[in-house]
């Protein structure tokens, strides 16, 4: 049986910008942004995702 990611999250200090960073750095797309996280997703219909907060 194969593993597949699903999500990871990234405690930060500034989570804004190292999820921007993040988004950035893998040309991956902001799915949601509030005042305590920043989802990132290489797609807006993929499961794949990354949280930083």
């Amino acid at each position: 049986m194969p593993l597949t990611w699903e999500q990871v999250v990234i405690d930060a200090h500034d989570h804004r910008e190292l999820g921007l960073w993040w988004a950035r750095a893998l040309d991956w797309i902001v799915t949601n942004e509030d005042v305590t996280d920043v989802e990132i997703r290489s797609a807006a219909d993929h499961k794949t995702w990354c949280i930083a907060s």
